[in-house]
């Protein structure tokens, strides 16, 4: 019993440990559904040809594109980091405005 044991902990011992693992390519699909991801530098709009739910990443800017709509078309591509960012900041810019009664009620 004691032979198995110290065999099993030098088992261990001598295993080397699991190294991350990274994943190289031009796009990637996903075995649980249709969506690719994909990557290159510029915007994918008129360039990269895709379905619905596919995502581009810039590799020049940083910004994400997903295809909302069109299938195995280079259009309707939109960006993550233009219009939806702006459109939040507009919207707790007018959230953390007081309001116009608010105001007048603190000057009475």
């Amino acid at each position: 019993m004691r032979r198995v044991c110290l065999v099993l902990v030098l088992l261990l011992l001598a295993a080397s440990p699991a190294a991350a693992q990274t994943l190289v390519g031009d796009r990637v699909r996903l075995n649980t559904g249709p969506c690719v991801e994909s990557s290159g530098s510029g915007t994918p709009e008129g360039a990269v040809t895709g379905n619905i739910c596919d995502t581009f990443h810039r590799t020049d800017t940083g910004q994400t594109y997903h295809k909302i709509s069109g299938t195995a078309s280079t259009t309707l591509w939109i960006s993550w980091g233009s219009a939806w960012v702006a459109s939040r900041k507009m919207a707790i810019a007018r959230s953390s405005r007081p309001s116009r009664s608010a105001a007048c009620a603190t000057i009475r």
